[in-house]
């Protein structure tokens, strides 16, 4: 089911990302069933940080979760897609802020979430301390699930 979502998705990303896209299903696929949980999408809130263009947030939402993208988007393949990316997340209700989140922080998001992800940015960050604190202050006591990959959070 996550996957034929994901491909139904993916195939509405602008042309050149669509094969990439579809090339990282399996990926995202099981990074949406750790963020899942077992639990019902439409019970979930995530908030997935420096997830770009990726199908992560855009995957999450179309299966009912009540998804935010905190993303700076000044990778490569950002600027040369622009905003036409962000149709698909307009099309499934994925709220987008766009910031460093090492230079100007999450502390004036005062929703908190179920899950907050960040797949493939801890190594980014110079003392991955100034992401993993923010990162967690996001987070729903008792009642949350922190996802991270190479960082080894999972």
């Amino acid at each position: 089911m996550i996957e034929g979502i994901l491909e139904d998705v993916a195939r509405i990303y602008p042309s050149k990302l669509i094969d990439d896209q579809l090339g990282d299903i399996p990926r995202i696929a099981f990074n949406i069933r750790l963020a899942l949980n077992g639990a019902d999408p439409r019970a979930i809130s995530v908030c997935d940080i420096g997830g770009g263009v990726g199908l992560f947030s855009v995957g999450c939402a179309a299966l009912g979760m009540n998804a935010l993208l905190v993303d700076d988007f000044a990778d490569p393949i950002s600027r040369r897609v622009g905003d036409s990316v962000f149709v698909v997340h307009k099309k499934y209700g994925v709220r987008v802020l766009s910031r460093n989140v090492i230079t100007d922080g999450l502390a004036d998001i005062s929703e908190r979430f179920d899950v907050v992800t960040t797949f493939e940015s801890m190594e980014l960050c110079p003392q991955r301390s100034q992401l993993r604190q923010p990162a967690q202050a996001l987070q729903r006591a008792f009642r949350h699930r922190q996802v991270e990959q190479h960082g080894r959070l999972v």
